[in-house]
């Protein structure tokens, strides 16, 4: 039963941001000012970094890969951090090994902060 609802759930994920992306393609939301545009965006990454990581946690139970259960517990904190990454990098294969090192590192040390931080933010909730 709960295999099969997060199945679902990656699947709504996934169709939800496909269909934010066809409906940024839209001339009325090419055009709409900037604030439409970027929640438009947000619809488009939020269901799929979640689908994302749904995906990647779903194959490493059933392929018994731990590469993949490591990066889906720490897709949100890659997601985060990827673009900003990316934009400090050059192009080449120097920027791509620096950009992976980079993110998966990085990654990994704020799941570690968030993990360390996290006992101490439920106690005020």
């Amino acid at each position: 039963m709960k295999k099969m609802v997060s199945v679902r759930m990656m699947v709504f994920c996934l169709c939800a941001g496909v269909m934010a992306l066809a409906v940024k393609q839209l001339p009325i939301v090419r055009t709409a000012p900037q604030v439409i545009y970027n929640l438009v965006e947000m619809f488009i990454k939020i269901p799929c970094g979640f689908g994302a990581m749904q995906l990647a946690w779903n194959l490493s139970k059933k392929l018994n890969m731990k590469v993949f259960g490591w990066i889906g517990t720490i897709a949100y904190e890659l997601y985060l951090l990827h673009g900003y990454i990316l934009s400090h990098v050059e192009v080449s294969w120097t920027g791509w090994m620096i950009f992976i090192v980079a993110s998966f590192g990085g990654a990994g040390l704020m799941y570690k902060t968030k993990k360390i931080y996290e006992p101490y933010l439920k106690k005020r909730i």
